[in-house]
């Protein structure tokens, strides 16, 4: 019997204009009707998370940060696994030998030195994911993603580390003009130890402590509240996904994922821009009717 779902946001849970649609808030509200409660699972801090969620009229338990952060339902961290000091410091290293772009997510947000080049990589994600955009659509959308993912300019990354040194989550290589330099950094950063890097798009590498993840983010939950890996369902859509949906009994993968993602679930919903979540809940119900 399925008593959690746990979703990833970006790609899954949001639609293509970063909202949670109509028909996926109705599958929402008949899984609680049927004693199935409802979490994300998000590379998302807690603020740009509650952005869309409260919005949207969802009070929920949240892994943010790719699992660097749990928090229950009423926002209080019952959870935490950053990135210390020293590993920072060496993340910065690397960073500047192989002249990468790189912000960092603290607790209270993303935080850039550079918001010229942070502003250039936004919009060549956007002309790579949406090439069809018009000039007016493409700027209504640079004004949501700006509101949705605030980034605060800093002058030194290592003062503001220095000064908060328990609220690195994670740090964000960008790159979108060569991809393939991205596989080089993740190794070059795994070999420091104790981190992992993981993709949430074509364009990132996001390095998290070895200990978070949204796979660990899954166990912690389920140890908290008593259930077994049967008893949660996992929907996601990319790479940093994956370690989720291999925890669990039952996974799915949205309709637009890769063919590695969808190598890891259980089930191929519909994507993201077609309610696949919806569908997916929907889904979720009808076998806990099965048993």
């Amino acid at each position: 019997m399925i008593k959690l779902i746990v979703s990833d946001m970006d790609g899954t849970l949001l639609n293509d204009e970063k909202s949670i649609s109509p028909a996926t808030l109705e599958a929402i509200r008949l899984a609680k009707e049927n004693g199935i409660d409802f979490m994300v699972a998000t590379g998302r801090n807690l603020f740009e998370a509650n952005d869309t969620l409260v919005n949207a009229g969802i009070e929920c338990a949240k892994i943010t940060g790719n699992g660097s952060r749990l928090y229950d339902e009423n926002n209080e961290e019952v959870y935490s696994c950053g990135i210390p000091l020293e590993l920072a410091f060496q993340i910065l290293e690397v960073a500047e030998q192989n002249d990468v772009f790189i912000e960092i997510a603290m607790v209270e947000g993303v935080i850039s030195d550079n918001p010229a080049r942070h502003e250039h990589e936004f919009k060549a994600y956007l002309n790579v994911k949406y090439p069809h955009l018009t000039d007016a659509d493409f700027d209504t959308m640079m004004v949501m993603l700006r509101k949705v993912f605030p980034v605060r300019e800093v002058t030194s990354y290592e003062d503001e580390i220095r000064k908060n040194p328990h609220d690195v989550l994670n740090f964000i290589f960008i790159d979108g003009s060569h991809p393939e330099k991205l596989v080089t950094l993740k190794s070059e950063v795994e070999k420091i130890g104790n981190l992992k890097a993981v993709s949430s798009d074509f364009n990132n590498l996001e390095v998290t402590h070895i200990s978070a993840g949204k796979g660990e983010g899954v166990k912690k939950i389920a140890e908290i509240r008593g259930l077994g890996f049967d008893e949660i369902a996992t929907i996601g859509d990319n790479f940093n996904d994956i370690e989720m949906l291999q925890e669990v009994q039952y996974s799915f993968a949205m309709g637009q994922a890769s063919d590695e993602v969808k190598s890891h679930a259980m089930f191929v919903t519909k994507s993201n821009a077609d309610d696949g979540v919806a569908e997916a809940i929907q889904k979720i119900i009808e076998l806990n009717q099965r048993d």
